[in-house]
């Protein structure tokens, strides 16, 4: 394939995925409302965080979660070891600090409100047999998604695709970028691409909502 060309298939398939990250940052933000009617969903406040990851592996889903809650006027990381600070009803949210793996008959009005949530996603994204996702959460609402189709890795927490601004040459994960433990960043300009927008260090694809956009190293 001629560079033209395959530049423009790579825009293509990026363009898609920003696309399907919005539609999954809509629809779980919409969930989230739906159990914040009834008091089950996330409790209110700039602390409030967590951190949520989804794998699709030969069509079958999976998730997991972490809370992480911030004090950002203080600094500090606050203890929430079963969820109780970041979530009403959160006995049905904080099942354990496992895999949660969806099954067929799961619906979204499954009492484990992440498998509720993990099908809302896997029906979002009906066609898809691969991925991988990681979505942000705070103050009761998603603040954003990066989502990585035809990812087969198991949980690939060090992906080295997004970085901090400026580099202090440090090739880090997902994990490890995001300011205030967890969040989304207060401002796209914080992060920049590490190689070509919406493309990580393995050539996969990455979908990003809101779209972060590709700037230069400073």
């Amino acid at each position: 394939m001629i560079p033209t060309l395959s530049g423009y298939v790579t825009k293509s398939k990026v363009v898609s995925a920003n696309v399907s990250a919005s539609y999954l940052r809509k629809n779980m933000d919409y969930f989230l409302f739906e159990l914040s009617t009834v008091g089950k969903g996330m409790k209110v406040g700039d602390d409030k965080i967590c951190q949520i990851m989804l794998m699709c592996k030969n069509g079958k889903w999976q998730s997991k979660m972490e809370t992480k809650p911030y004090d950002k006027k203080n600094n500090r990381t606050i203890s929430d070891s079963d969820g109780s600070y970041v979530f009403n009803d959160h006995k049905h949210w904080w099942i354990s600090n496992q895999n949660q793996v969806l099954l067929d008959t799961t619906t979204r009005d499954d009492p484990n409100h992440l498998l509720a949530l993990t099908r809302v996603v896997a029906d979002t994204l009906p066609d898809v047999n691969t991925a991988f996702i990681m979505a942000f959460f705070s103050n009761s609402k998603c603040d954003g998604v990066i989502y990585i189709r035809d990812c087969d890795y198991v949980w690939p927490n060090k992906r080295a695709c997004i970085v901090n601004n400026p580099n202090d040459g440090k090739r880090r994960g997902m994990t490890e970028f995001w300011p205030y433990k967890g969040t989304w960043p207060d401002s796209a300009n914080e992060l920049i691409w590490n190689g070509q927008q919406g493309v990580d260090m393995d050539g996969f694809i990455v979908g990003t909502c809101p779209v972060i956009e590709f700037k230069a190293r400073t």
